[in-house]
């Protein structure tokens, strides 16, 4: 291919980016309008208005692809990770610091986000350019980053401290300010899938903590796998790409009982595994982008954006019905194919995407990601809402213009310092560049044993090691009866439900029922709250009782309920009731009323294992056949068993594996 041409390529390739990046936020944006005229179970108004996910999906293979290519070698995990918190968090903390701090003002006038907001942006610049920035020193800037991993590590403990021991008892406990505290924490760090019941500040949040964790498992996992198994023979590499679609659907899996890491849709890191893989043929055959990117030529080069406007239709349609894995992944391939037509700088698309006013709405994307909710609730709060067509037109232009000019400004306060600067790579002589042979081949082993140890830990126990389950049947429910049949109870039908629970050890501390959420209609939500009680049979008083809100869509319903543990609980037999409080309510629970899925949680003294011999089986015996026997656990497994023995026949036979000279 002509240099010349190559180099043209290039620049043009920027901009479209830019623009497909511009094109995601307005997908993003339109999926968040708040307008009851809107029926997004029609057609037309689905693919126009419930489009959020392939926005986020775009996102995530321009990371993909923008990490793979500016930084195929970097020189340092330190510095690399500097540039990217550098480039994140500045914002975000500002946003979600601001919207924190909401909540302790109880009411408040809607022009009071945007305000505070505003002056929060104001302080951080002052900070930022006239402080950090203007001293020019390496050291400072060092300091402050590493103090806010140090913040990161310790909302982590706290999460896990104040969500997890026991439960959320502690948690329920908390004070107005203690909670806004632990929320502002969690939402700021992007800590949040350790702190279950945390609500999202902003509902976009999760993907920025799936953003986040792409970037650590990029310089630490990715670059050294990717520069091993470059040289490689090309039908290896092809292996790799082909066991990690298991692989990651086996993660996917595993992860949904993690915490809260569900919360981050592992499945759609098969985007970020598009855009590396985009990257990697754009470097090293660029012609072979060009030839796929010209399948279209000259005048049916306008199919291009057909393609884009058939894969709208087709996402609505069939993939974003269900989030499963199957449907992300042929999702990822027809967006990379996509990816393709955008970095052809011939087709119709990448024109229409590198004009100047797609250029500049992806150039203030992130500003509009993070503070478009903010301008929609002021803006819905001052017009009301769109009564009809030409009305919702009105409606979503000014909402779009406002948030585009209020995202222009924090762009230019918080963003345009980390641009002043070259962020691209570095050139490094070779001989300073990491072994990478070595150190993925340390990765991979990790990962492999990283991966059955993860499964041992997290499915030995709900809790902790040292405890031990008790399963019921569905004889425990005793208001109302349960049939065999009946897989839920709807507490809307039945607001109130009562167990009864046999306790065979002692330490009781911990009930695990599972519930699902029941939203009955659609539109303004009416607050919720669940009220969990136990107290022994017999017993006059509750034991303890414990009250959870339910406001938000998004909000995770508990499953596992804390209360003082019970030290002398075996033999004893213990009354739980669950109920809603509000029969007014748009949300309810649906209880999982099936063999198993309610559990008693005993956690278990170190010492009493060492003195009591029958104590010491149950307790072992417990923990083999919870592994063992449970159906998920084979599943992720056998996931996982094509990654292990291709990288196990890699180490074994290296030397005997063709490479490229």
């Amino acid at each position: 291919m002509n240099k010349d041409i190559a180099t043209k390529a290039k620049d043009t390739r920027l901009h479209a980016l830019d623009g497909l990046r511009g094109v995601a936020i307005l997908l993003v944006l339109l999926s968040h309008v708040n307008a009851t005229i809107i029926h997004r179970n029609t057609f037309w108004e689905g693919v126009i208005f419930n489009n959020g996910i392939l926005g986020v999906s775009f996102l995530f293979l321009l990371s993909g692809f923008l990490m793979a290519y500016l930084y195929p070698h970097p020189p340092s995990a330190f510095g690399f990770l500097k540039k990217r918190y550098t480039r994140i968090f500045p914002l975000f903390i500002t946003v979600s610091l601001s919207i924190a701090s909401l909540s302790l003002l109880g009411h408040f006038s809607d022009w009071l986000p945007v305000g505070i907001l505003t002056l929060g942006a104001f302080v951080v610049h002052i900070l930022w350019v006239y402080g950090v920035k203007k001293m020019k020193k390496p050291l400072l800037s060092n300091v402050l980053f590493i103090l806010f991993l140090f913040m990161q590590v310790a909302s982590i403990i706290i999460c896990l401290w104040v969500m997890h021991h026991p439960a959320v008892y502690y948690y329920d406990q908390l004070t107005t300010m203690q909670r806004t505290l632990l929320v502002g924490l969690a939402n700021s760090t992007l800590t949040l899938p350790f702190g279950i019941y945390i609500p999202m500040l902003d509902p976009v949040y999760w993907s920025l903590i799936a953003e986040i964790l792409f970037y650590i498992l990029y310089i630490f996992i990715c670059v050294p796998v990717i520069n091993y198994f470059t040289p490689k023979h090309r039908i290896l590499k092809l292996c790799l790409i082909i066991t990690l679609l298991p692989f990651f659907a086996g993660i996917t899996l595993l992860l949904q009982d993690i915490f809260h890491f569900s919360l981050i849709r592992f499945q759609l890191f098969y985007f970020f595994i598009g855009g590396m893989s985009t990257a990697y043929l754009y470097r090293r055959h660029p012609e072979f982008i060009y030839k796929i990117g010209n399948i279209f030529p000259k005048r049916w080069s306008v199919l291009s954006i057909i393609f884009f406007f058939a894969l709208m239709i087709i996402d609505r349609q069939y993939f974003s019905q269900t989030q499963s894995i199957v449907n992300q992944l042929c999702l990822a391939v027809f967006t990379t194919i996509l990816f393709y037509f955008v970095l052809t700088p011939t087709t119709l698309l990448a024109k229409v995407l590198s004009s100047r006013v797609m250029v500049f709405i992806g150039m203030i994307s992130y500003s509009m990601y993070l503070s478009h909710m903010t301008v929609f609730n002021l803006m819905h709060s001052l017009i009301g809402e769109p009564s009809n067509f030409i009305f919702l037109l009105l409606y979503i232009v000014g909402i779009i213009a406002c948030t585009t000019v209020f995202s222009f400004l924090l762009y230019y306060l918080l963003e345009k310092p980390y641009f002043l600067k070259h962020h691209g790579e570095q050139k490094v002589s070779p001989s300073l560049l990491p072994d990478y042979a070595k150190r993925a081949k340390v990765v991979l082993g990790g990962i492999c044993v990283v991966y059955l140890l993860t499964i041992i830990i997290v499915y030995q126990s709900e809790i902790n090691f040292f405890s031990i389950e008790q399963r019921y049947s569905k004889s425990v429910f005793i208001a109302p009866k349960i049939e065999k049949n009946e897989p839920y109870i709807s507490m809307r039908d039945y607001p109130k439900v009562t167990l009864v629970l046999p306790a065979e050890f002692n330490d009781l501390g911990l009930i695990h029922v599972y519930l699902d959420r029941e939203v009955v209609r659609r539109g303004k939500i009416v607050p919720q709250q669940i009220t969990f009680k136990i107290k022994e049979k017999g017993a006059q008083d509750w034991y303890s009782i414990s009250h959870y809100p339910l406001t938000q869509r998004n909000q995770v319903l508990p499953e596992v309920y804390g209360f003082p543990k019970i030290h002398d609980a075996k033999g004893k037999t213990y009354i739980i009731e669950l109920s809603m409080d509000n029969a007014q309510s748009t949300v309810f629970g649906l209880l999982d009323t099936k063999d198993n899925t309610v559990k008693s949680i005993y956690e278990i003294e170190k010492k009493d294992l060492l003195h009591d011999k029958s104590l010491l089986f149950h307790f072992i015996n417990n923990k083999i056949e919870k592994i063992i026997y449970n159906p998920l656990v084979q599943n992720i497994t056998l996931l996982f068993i094509p990654f292990f023995v291709l990288i196990m026949l890699t180490f074994l036979l290296e030397k005997r594996i063709h490479t490229k000279k």
